[in-house]
């Protein structure tokens, strides 16, 4: 999954995108992005995305990455960017895969720093992983 967040990280950039939370569960990705620019679009970004990160997957390991389509949400005035990603952080433990938030290999934010995300959460990250 290493080279597929990789993968990710260079699309959200080039198309003018923020991380600011992700989770990669056994069948499927949370992701929290902000917009950086007006021109930031979000089904082409993903498009790319799925576009290269599948094509590497299939040539690895010789079986598709991706269903067709994905579903996203936005954020409406009122809802708590600090919520989305709390829910994103914490849904590994939640959904049984990690016995303690934070254990999880695939969850982190390029935006905000492990000591962020445990103010986020109200608890030590660091102490959950030992």
């Amino acid at each position: 999954m290493e080279h597929v967040l990789g993968q990710l990280r260079t699309c959200l950039n080039d198309g003018a995108f923020a991380l600011l939370a992700y989770c990669f569960m056994p069948d499927h990705v949370h992701l929290v992005v902000e917009g950086l620019s007006e021109q930031a679009d979000l089904r082409r970004m993903v498009a790319r995305w799925k576009q290269f990160s599948g094509y590497w997957y299939v040539r690895e390991e010789h079986e598709a990455l991706w269903m067709p389509g994905y579903s996203d949400r936005v954020l409406r005035d009122g809802e708590s960017t600090m919520d989305a990603v709390r829910y994103v952080i914490m849904n590994p433990a939640k959904a049984g895969l990690a016995g303690r938030i934070g254990r999880h290999p695939f969850i982190g934010s390029d935006v905000y720093s492990t000591q962020e995300l445990e103010e986020i959460l109200g608890m030590n990250l660091r102490a959950e992983q030992a």
